[in-house]
């Protein structure tokens, strides 16, 4: 932020342009779309009007070359311009400042909430005053518990300093609250960083029982003096820009400590309190809903927590009413593509984009409004999944991250994100390619080339390694439950699941690094090792389970983590297991009291969908299958309920291969996301209707088996039984085989977050076994029936009709070893 008003850039456009690099040309960068002041929504708000385009000022080309300086800056660190006792060339240490909390001198338990209520109120009044760099609240408890001086009863000045230095300010603020009598003493000192000599002292003094903002807010006028602020300068009252209740500020402030140190449930308490002592406190309802987000997207009550901040966010400092008003922008945009709602959610995501941007204009320091900017490039996917218009945003979320973590290196969401993409660029993404700090995309005529495909190959080890590192920079920062599931994932996502349960399994000696989920996360990892083994963990965690932490804890991913614990039980066929899970599941998966509905719907459908791809005759399921599949139909028109039916559909997928009914292809077809082609499913169609031309011409569309072999890219399981199904319809039992070979349980990865189709793996031996026949491979047909029944050696009895005939096809076929029937 320059110190004169004609040197800053005059749009948050000119800004990202300037500190990305992108032309004016750039059609992510064009004009942001703003939101109204007061807009109804929550992580996200409501309807936009696009803002007209600034044409670009002469002076463009100069703020180009100041934006690169800054990049520098930003990238080599700060003391490369520190003069060894200075403030760095050309800037006024009088214009950025950090509060430290201040000493409490008397007054008993009454008065030890402004020790930090001190630094949050000087820090609000100060945020006010646009020319001025300030410390946020929040960044200065990350502050105060790396320096560990979190709960210190007195900072130093030397402590001081160094935090100050530590965040880019070169003014510090300290001083006493003094309880005398029936009166309250308030003193404010002002120190240069860089040399250590006060520069100023105010004070103020109230009754001992009066509300003491009051105070602050005299106390700020005065230190504004030697800032040079005008005489008439008109600032906002801090009840007007929090609350007029101080029992509700001071339930803020401790719900914001809470917040810090991840006591998400506590944090969520304490907001909900101040939020009922003040109805109109815009910052506790925006962190409310922060907390709710991290637990459970999409819910209700969180939209409706962050549109409430919105509506209130102009009586806010500029700094926080535009990361209230990027937050609500963000949400909105987040649901509105749940609800495929493309033109909403492309508007919002530029608005959230532009509010960020707005606060990092004001100070390119505040690495909250990094990690926001770099949340709203991420999950901004303009033409889906992987495309170019996508990854230009990933990497943009990435530089946005990397810059968080420079500014604020306890900003542990930043990690996520970037551990993210890094996955993505190790290979989950096939044909994504990292270069420098950089992503692009392949092309599949480039990746055929074998020179490319090495190329591809180690930059997508170079990811991998990147994820690691950062996971374990985040684990050896602070051990953490999610530090430990983001290192278990990058193991997972490559396939390495072994590595994955390890981690898990560290993370369960410490009460601290794991919650009730960790057990089940476990069996899912030991699932994909050794389905036995996964069976093992999965009873020792139904066994163990905390019904109300699960619950109670909440997670955008519980549903998954559940359904992909019981893909052991699936995969060999143990219905009552799968049957506990689905129960658990029922009990536990926050969202169905929002529905309307008895039962989860996805707990309800999934050992359906299970019963139906381990080959349950679909006559024996079909009332319940109709059933389920009608309480999802009757859903009404909401985020919550187009989230679970897109979840439904591995259930679709599956019923339509075990049924070939038109009802659940057409509902398949309605609720996926536009971009989702299922071109076997079409080719099974078109052989339902006798059009083999049809059908060939959609298996020529079918991926290589050689290209995604190359690419070790995941694999969606059902969609590769129906593509073996295609060629095994027209007439090709080779290419069914080579399709039914790439089904490695370490590339195997769920089409959803209840996905269904795992007893799909342990029935492809049996088709397998049927096909070596045909191609009279007499070796290989015995070695997948045996591969079969070992697998369902403990299934279900319902499931024994087709042991069976895999034990006629041995007897069949000569071999001597045939795996019993069922002692039961």
């Amino acid at each position: 932020m320059s110190k004169q008003p004609r040197d800053r850039w005059d749009t948050a456009e000119e800004f990202a342009r300037a500190v990305t690099g992108a032309t004016a040309s750039d059609p992510n960068l064009a004009a942001p779309v703003l939101s109204p002041a007061a807009t109804p929504a929550a992580r996200v708000p409501t309807e936009v009007t696009p803002a007209a385009v600034r044409a670009p000022h002469l002076r463009t080309r100069r703020w180009l070359g100041a934006a690169a300086a800054l990049v520098v800056l930003i990238a080599v660190g700060a003391s490369l311009f520190l003069r060894q006792t200075g403030t760095p060339s050309g800037v006024d240490p009088r214009k950025s400042f950090f509060v430290a909390p201040f000493e409490i001198l008397g007054g008993g338990d009454q008065l030890t909430w402004l020790r930090e209520g001190s630094a949050s109120m000087l820090t609000l009044d100060l945020s006010q005053w646009s020319d001025l760099s300030v410390v946020s609240y929040e960044r200065g408890l990350d502050l105060l518990r790396e320096a560990r001086l979190d709960t210190a009863r007195r900072i130093g000045l030397a402590d001081a300093q160094q935090m100050a230095r530590r965040a880019g300010v070169w003014t510090v603020v300290m001083g006493q609250v003094t309880a005398a009598g029936d009166s309250l003493l308030v003193t404010a000192r002002m120190f240069d960083v860089a040399t250590g000599r006060q520069v100023h002292q105010a004070e103020q003094a109230g009754a001992r029982t009066a509300d003491p903002r009051p105070l602050f807010d005299a106390l700020t006028r005065q230190l504004l003096d030697v800032v040079g602020a005008p005489a008439s300068i008109s600032l906002g009252r801090l009840t007007e820009t929090t609350t007029e209740s101080v029992e509700a500020y001071r339930a803020y402030l401790e719900g914001t400590r809470a917040m810090n140190r991840w006591r998400l449930d506590r944090a969520d308490s304490l907001f909900t309190l101040a939020t009922e002592r003040d109805s109109n406190f815009a910052l506790a309802y925006y962190h409310r809903a922060m907390v709710l987000g991290w637990r459970q997207v999409g819910d209700s009550l969180h939209l409706k927590l962050a549109a409430h901040a919105a509506a209130l966010a102009n009586r806010l400092p500029p700094r926080e009413r535009e990361l209230v008003l990027g937050y609500a922008d963000l949400t909105r945009a987040l649901t509105s593509e749940v609800a495929n709602d493309t033109t909403t959610a492309r508007a919002k995501y530029s608005s959230a984009q532009a509010h960020y941007l707005a606060a990092i204009a004001r100070d390119s320091g505040d690495a909250e409004s990094w990690y926001g900017l770099g949340d709203a490039y991420w999950h901004h996917k303009p033409d889906g999944w992987g495309n170019p218009a996508t990854v230009k945003n990933w990497t943009r979320a990435l530089h946005a991250f990397e810059r968080t973590l420079d500014r604020d290196s306890t900003f542990y969401l930043a990690y996520s994100h970037k551990i993210d993409i890094y996955r993505q660029a190790a290979g989950q993404t096939p044909n994504l390619i990292l270069e420098g700090d950089s992503l692009r995309i392949v092309d599949s005529a480039t990746m055929q080339r074998p020179q490319s495909a090495a190329q591809l190959k180690a930059a997508q080890q170079v990811a991998y390694q990147l994820a690691l590192r950062d996971a374990r920079a985040w684990i050896s920062a602070a051990p953490a439950t999610s530090a430990y599931l983001q290192l278990a994932l990058i193991y997972f996502g490559q396939g390495h699941a072994d590595s994955a349960a390890s981690v898990l399994r560290e993370s369960m000696a410490r009460p601290e690094t794991h919650t009730a989920q960790t057990p089940f996360q476990i069996a899912y990892a030991d699932s994909r090792v050794d389905p036995r083994v996964g069976l093992r963990s999965l009873r020792d965690a139904l066994r163990t389970k905390n019904e109300r932490a699960l619950e109670s804890e909440g997670s955008n991913n519980l549903m998954e983590f559940l359904f992909g614990a019981g893909s052991s039980a699936a995969t060999l066929g143990n219905f009552a297991d799968v049957d506990s899970l689905a129960a658990l599941a029922n009990r536990a998966l926050p969202v169905n009291s929002g529905l309307g509905l008895p039962d989860d719907p996805l707990a309800r459908l999934w050992p359906i969908g299970v019963r139906l791809a381990a080959g349950v005759p679909p006559r024996q399921l079909a009332a319940s299958l109709s059933s389920s599949l009608a309480s999802l139909e009757r859903l009404p028109t909401t985020n919550v309920a187009t989230y679970y039916r897109r979840q439904a559909m591995p259930a679709l997928y599956v019923a339509y291969l075990a049924t070939h009914d038109a009802r659940p292809l057409a509902l398949l077809r309605k609720w996926r996301a536009p971009q989702q082609v299922h071109a076997e499913l079409d080719a099974l169609e078109a052989l339902d209707a006798r059009d083999t031309a049809k059908a060939q011409r959609l298996a020529k569309t079918f991926p290589s088996v050689d290209s995604i072999r190359a690419a070790h890219a995941p694999l969606g399981l059902p969609r590769w039984i129906a593509r073996a199904k295609v060629y095994e319809a027209l007439g090709d039992p080779h290419a069914a085989l080579a399709a039914y070979a790439l089904l490695d349980p370490k590339q195997l990865w769920p089409m959803g977050q209840a996905d269904p189709s795992w007893p799909l793996y342990a029935r492809s031996f049996l088709w397998r076994g049927q096909l070596y026949e045909q191609v009279n491979d007499t070796t290989s047909a015995v070695s997948a029936y045996r591969q079969f029944l070992a697998l369902w050696s403990d299934a279900d009895a319902s499931l024994e009709p087709q042991r069976d005939q895999a034990r006629a096809a041995l007897r069949r076929l000569g071999a001597t070893q045939v795996i019993a029937a069922r002692s039961n």
